[in-house]
């Protein structure tokens, strides 16, 4: 792992703080996609599609698939769709290829992603070959709602015309769901996207360049400090070809709908060391979610299972379960299959190593017709030096407000071991700096699974440069180790009313397991926001540090303070070149210069609480609070 010199979080200011004790909120930019390495397909194919033309976007990559798509605004993950038709969905995010926002997206609705078909000649059809284009649909998901004003649209588009044949206007989850039409009747209750299914007949497309276009109009707030990935739908199952009718609306598809979950029955993750210990914790059995798309009820000819130790290149268990997955129910949602182990009989075991990172893969035996990527699915277990809940990947940012100043999060140690720090994931924000503050990593005892008594020494940190790294975690030591029995909470406490920007994921539910203090008690996590902090203990000495010392990371001062406007630079040792930048109580950078002088005129800033922060050249860095009045 390539070892940074400065990691820093933003942080940021919540609204309603007199309300709210515990938010999350959507997060300002795409951690899987900055840095992503784009395929060199992506960049370079240039082909035609054809009919029929297909794509449930189960592929196992972040972006379309270049045989199919053009450009690459959305976001292919199994992370935002809510009961999809299969592994993988298409997201609208507001965010570009790179992972960051739209910069034209402001509070108005405007285009921001666009995905466009490839060209599809044709030039040899008639109205009389029946082309039909189906595809499903679903606001916000796991994400942030489209308001009423946004809409996502469908373009019909050929060399010498553009014409919009379907549009969608935004809608909260919770509304759009009490509006899904199951088509067929029978079908159940647990498919949460809508089809649309439509007939391509005006002449005007029977053309050598035809192309289709999904399109999504978003808005977001002007401030910069609220800007979000915003204004979410998904798509699903996308199907384009001839002599099709209206009724032609079922498809012969068994398909995984989520990865395989990890074996582990509390944990995503533990630390390798204790895997021994672990195996007594294991899943008494296989369980994979499926879905029969079918309107008759299908049979498996087979469920092949393997799990491979990638550092060994081998696979350790192969599970082959002939003829036992018949009858599979007509549009029969997560199902699942068990094939019950103990312990004893686990194919994993433990060996000498700092870590061991297993890959499960499950495949599904079906008929030739049925689409091949969506039945096979992966999960990659690693086991390093941490215990976590998340599945390593955020959907939203947490943090506390208003008189909520302490997060405490639940851990129960699989064998008595010396707690040495915490793993943390920092959402990184648009404008890449925001307000800083010192925080204070916390250890306390458990008392009948809340937090008791606090049993690490007071040492405040401050994180003063952020990792664009993919989901890219920040190793925060404790400055006396910690000996642990068996269960315990970690977590921080703050002293003012700007909350951390901690990853958290969705998709995972651990609420029960987190704890705010406020007004003199613990509070359970609230209960409209089910998730897992993306906070792990580590159990491991890592020399790796990101972190600066608060207590002596200052190499300047500032002067006057508070002041009228004036504001002086002094350096404990020879100034050096770098930048001096200045952030409101919002975390909006405002103001921004070279360090080329030490007396710098703010007389125009309002009145109010200010960070300044200095980094040099040589990349030291450190923040002060400086008040104007």
């Amino acid at each position: 792992m390539k070892i940074l010199l400065a990691i820093s979080i933003f942080l940021f200011y919540f609204l309603n703080v007199s309300i709210a004790q515990e938010v999350i909120r959507p997060l300002t930019e795409n951690p899987e996609l900055i840095n992503y390495m784009l395929p060199a397909q992506l960049k370079q194919s240039k082909q035609l599609a054809s009919l029929p033309f297909f794509d449930d976007f189960s592929a196992n990559q972040l972006l379309p698939s270049a045989d199919n798509w053009t450009d690459q605004d959305v976001y292919i993950n199994n992370s935002f769709g809510i009961g999809p038709m299969s592994l993988g969905v298409a997201t609208f995010d507001a965010v570009d290829v790179n992972g960051y926002m739209h910069a034209a997206i402001d509070n108005k609705p405007v285009i921001a992603d666009r995905l466009t078909s490839r060209i599809i000649d044709l030039s040899s059809y008639t109205p009389n070959d029946s082309l039909y284009l189906t595809f499903f649909y679903q606001p916000q998901g796991m994400g942030n709602s489209p308001e009423v004003n946004d809409s996502l649209i469908l373009e019909f588009l050929t060399a010498d015309t553009v014409i919009k044949v379907w549009y969608a206007n935004g809608s909260d989850f919770n509304t759009f769901k009490t509006t899904v039409l199951k088509l067929p009747p029978n079908a159940d209750d647990t498919l949460l996207f809508k089809m649309v299914h439509l007939k391509v007949d005006n002449p005007l497309f029977f053309s050598s360049s035809f192309q289709f276009r999904f399109s999504n109009y978003a808005s977001t707030s002007l401030s910069l400090s609220l800007r979000t990935n915003c204004d979410m739908w998904n798509i699903d199952y996308v199907y384009f070809d001839a002599n099709r009718s209206l009724s032609d609306t079922i498809f012969a598809d068994i398909a995984f709908v989520k990865p395989p979950r990890s074996f582990i029955k509390t944990y995503s993750s533990v630390p390798w060391a204790h895997f021994d210990m672990a195996i007594s914790k294991i899943r008494d059995d296989v369980y994979y979610n499926i879905r029969n798309n079918d309107q008759i009820k299908r049979n498996l000819s087979e469920f092949m299972l393997f799990i491979r130790n990638k550092a060994q290149s081998v696979d350790t268990f192969r599970l082959g379960l002939e003829g036992s997955m018949s009858g599979i129910e007509a549009f029969t949602n997560y199902v699942d299959f068990r094939y019950p182990w103990s312990g004893d009989n686990f194919p994993v075991r433990w060996y000498p190593a700092d870590k061991a990172t297993i890959e499960m893969e499950a495949r599904l035996g079906v008929q030739a017709s049925d689409p091949v990527e969506n039945n096979v699915a992966f999960r990659t277990v690693v086991f390093d030096d941490y215990y976590a809940y998340d599945d390593g990947t955020a959907e939203f940012a947490y943090g506390i407000s208003g008189d909520a100043r302490q997060t405490a999060f639940y851990f129960e140690t699989y064998k008595p071991d010396t707690l040495f720090g915490f793993s943390m994931y920092f959402v990184p924000n648009k404008e890449k700096y925001s307000a800083l503050q010192n925080f204070y990593p916390r250890v306390w005892t458990s008392v009948n699974e809340k937090p008791g008594e606090k049993i690490n020494p007071d040492e405040p940190i401050t994180i003063i440069e952020y990792s664009e790294q993919r989901n890219q975690f920040v190793y925060i030591p404790l400055s006396q180790p910690v000996f642990v029995e068996k269960s315990f909470f970690i977590g921080w406490e703050q002293n003012e009313d700007l909350s951390i920007n901690l990853g958290f994921d969705a998709n995972t539910n651990t609420r029960t397991k987190r704890y705010y203090y406020i007004n003199g008690g613990w509070f359970q996590g609230d209960e409209d926001k089910e998730g897992s902090l993306m906070l792990r203990p580590v159990f491991k000495k890592t020399i790796e540090t990101r972190i600066a010392d608060a207590k002596h990371s200052n190499f300047f001062s500032v002067f006057p303070n508070p002041s009228t406007g004036n504001l002086q630079i002094s350096f404990t040792t020879e100034p050096e070149q770098g930048k001096v930048a200045i952030f409101n109580s919002l975390g909006v950078k405002v103001f921004e210069s070279e360090l080329e002088k030490i007396i710098y005129n703010l007389s125009h800033l309002p009145n109010g609480v200010y960070l300044v922060r200095v980094q040099t050249k040589n990349g030291s860095a450190s923040v002060l609070k400086w008040m104007k009045h």
